[in-house]
């Protein structure tokens, strides 16, 4: 599922798409940072998503663009999640009675939460 062995190497998402050439507009999600005034009176530097239109381009720019961002790497990261899970699972199922299982997990911002 990373793309190096030969039977998914050459792979690739399939459409029903006909003309390529196409001219689209499309919009993205992107994430900037920019100054915020608050009620106390403080200007603090935010991080914000919002969803901004791009240029214009043809269908064939936008499947390219896809297939490198979610085809390829969001292939590996499920990989990844499917894997870690089944082992999670095979140790859990394999724990003693004196044993526990303890799964930390960052966000991105490498921030720890706690689920029940």
């Amino acid at each position: 599922m990373f793309g190096n062995c030969s039977s998914c190497k050459e792979k690739q998402g399939e459409t029903n798409i006909e003309d390529f050439n196409i001219e689209i507009s499309w919009n993205q999600w992107k994430t900037e940072k920019e100054k915020r005034a608050f009620k106390n009176g403080k200007i603090k530097e935010v991080t914000v998503t919002k969803k901004t239109p791009q240029e214009n381009g043809s269908l064939g720019h936008l499947m390219d663009r896809f297939h490198d961002d979610l085809w390829i790497k969001g292939r590996k990261h499920l990989f990844i999640v499917k894997n870690q899970m089944n082992h999670y699972r095979k140790l859990k199922e394999s724990l003693l009675p004196n044993e526990c299982f303890l799964h930390v997990d960052f966000a991105e911002n490498y921030v720890g939460k706690m689920e029940k």
